[in-house]
């Protein structure tokens, strides 16, 4: 029998070490009872994946989010760039039509004759209530060059009224700061008062022909109130407001 097994002397031999091929995920034990660890290593991994897999996403998620963040605060700053220049196109737009209107009645031989002889019936033809509507103005006045006013009107309450001697004063006080000349023409001033913005329009009075010495200044006033915002507004579909 031992001759069988391959030994020619006949001496007894120990059994040979079993070989044993381990299925994936399952420890086998040989003979002498050793074990691998298949079951350890497996979870090792998985945990490390895990971890990583945790760390690359939150990375991944974080770094997403602040570009996105700074993507969508440039279009809103890029929004509201191009909402105020359409509200400031407007508002321009309204100051030169309000300049254009002033030099038509600055720049006329009735109001230039006016501030010689205040004949009445010059404020009863040309400043009314529908007058100051149309120029979206709250007050008119007409001064002569020493700022003495042949005319102060401005709607208060809701009809057309004599200007208050307080109104007056500020007025007077904004046209002749040191640093302006003596005659303004085609001014404009943006002031609060009252906590209210105005804008405040400019000319000098002259006839028709421009061919004589300006004798006076005309005065348009525009309260900036939340009727005329309203106004601005609806043209430019932007909700907005002032800050002095």
């Amino acid at each position: 029998m031992a001759n069988m097994l391959g030994n020619d002397s006949g001496e007894h031999q120990p059994p040979s070490p079993s070989i044993l091929v381990n299925a994936p995920g399952r420890a086998q034990t040989n003979q002498c009872n050793s074990v691998v660890p298949g079951n350890s290593i497996a979870r090792w991994i998985l945990l490390r994946l895990g971890l990583l897999l945790f760390v690359v996403g939150t990375a991944f998620f974080t770094i997403s989010s602040y570009i996105l963040m700074q993507r969508f605060d440039a279009f809103e700053q890029s929004q509201y760039t191009q909402d105020a220049a359409r509200v400031a196109a407007v508002l321009e737009q309204d100051r030169q039509n309000l300049i254009s209107f002033n030099n038509d009645y600055g720049w006329w031989d009735e109001s230039y004759q006016f501030i010689k002889d205040r004949e009445p019936g010059y404020i009863d033809r040309n400043f009314t209530m529908e007058t100051l509507s149309n120029f979206k103005a709250s007050a008119v006045v007409l001064f002569d060059l020493n700022y003495q006013p042949a005319l102060a009107l401005e709607i208060r309450d809701g009809t057309l009224q004599t200007m208050v001697d307080a109104r007056i004063e500020q007025l007077r006080a904004l046209l002749t700061q040191p640093n302006l000349p003596k005659v303004l023409s085609n001014s404009t001033f943006y002031t609060w008062w009252d906590k209210l913005p105005y804008l405040i329009a400019v000319t000098k009075v002259i006839n028709t022909k421009r061919d004589k010495p300006a004798i006076g200044h005309l005065i348009w006033v525009r309260t900036l109130d939340e009727s005329y915002l309203k106004h601005i507004s609806t043209q430019t579909d932007v909700l907005f407001s002032l800050h002095q």
